[in-house]
C-alpha cells in the first residue's frame, strides 16, 4: 500500500492530506506507514476518523510516529460534538453548511 500512496504523492508537488477511513476502505493506515510517507513524500497531514474505540491512544501513536511538525486532524462531525482529543485541526462537513459561523 505504501507504493500506491507514494505514487499518488509523486504525481503532484502540492501538499497532501491523507484521509484515513478504514471502515469505508477496509484499510487502516498504520503509524509506521504514515511516518514513512511523512519522511519521503509531500503527505503533510492525516485526517483520522474518530470512529475508533480509543481515539486518544491512536492520536498518541500517530504523533509518536510522525512528530510534532506533521498535522493530525479528526473528522466525524457527530463525534466531534461530544468529545475532542487534542489534535491540530478538525475537518468537518458542517462548516460547509454554515461557513460564516
Amino acid at each position: 500500500m505504501r507504493a500506491l500512496f507514494t505514487e499518488v504523492a509523486d504525481a503532484t508537488a502540492l501538499p497532501i492530506c491523507l484521509y484515513n477511513k478504514p471502515l469505508q476502505t477496509q484499510y487502516d493506515v498504520a503509524p509506521n506507514t504514515l511516518a514513512h510517507l511523512a519522511g519521503t513524500s509531500n503527505v503533510v497531514v492525516v485526517k483520522e476518523t474518530m470512529r475508533r474505540e480509543d481515539i486518544e491512544c491512536r492520536i498518541r501513536q500517530l504523533r509518536d510516529a510522525v512528530g510534532e511538525e506533521f498535522s493530525i486532524g479528526l473528522s466525524s462531525d457527530v463525534h466531534l460534538l461530544a468529545e475532542l482529543p487534542r489534535v491540530d485541526v478538525c475537518h468537518t462537513g458542517l462548516a460547509a453548511l454554515l461557513p460564516e459561523e
